[in-house]
């Protein structure tokens, strides 16, 4: 189940990534992902405008701790990020036979509905440590 989350969050990075359009501005942001001081290694970190003319979601993948995306639309925006570990186990899938890594889940919970941010400037940097 983990590592089809994974898959589908990559496929939904790649749909939604890079995704703007009319409706004013945007924005170079970048920053530090990490959960309890510790950085995620990979991950996905979406950028939603909160107000219906402010163009488009974008979604950049967060590696090694770090983002950077050069779409966020300016204004009100929120801030949703997905992440994964292995745990170290290995899975065997019933329908198609193969192994795959277990992963959790290291958002949490209080996060998952999104984090609100204003962006104002056209280069900005955005730090997000959550703390469990």
């Amino acid at each position: 189940m983990g590592y089809r989350l994974g898959g589908a969050l990559v496929v939904l990075a790649l749909v939604i990534s890079g995704c703007s359009g009319p409706g004013g501005p945007m924005a170079t942001v970048q920053g530090a992902v990490s959960v309890d001081g510790e950085p995620v290694e990979r991950g996905l970190i979406s950028f939603t405008p909160m107000q219906s003319d402010a163009g488009k979601a974008v979604t950049a993948e967060i590696l090694s701790g770090r983002y950077q995306s050069s779409a966020v639309p300016m204004g009100r925006v929120l801030v949703q990020i997905h992440a994964t570990k292995e745990t170290g186990k290995m899975l065997t899938d019933p329908s198609e036979g193969g192994e795959y890594a277990e992963t959790v889940d290291i958002v949490p919970e209080k996060y998952k509905t999104g984090i609100e941010i204003t962006v104002s400037e056209r280069e900005e940097s955005h730090d997000f440590d959550l703390v469990l």
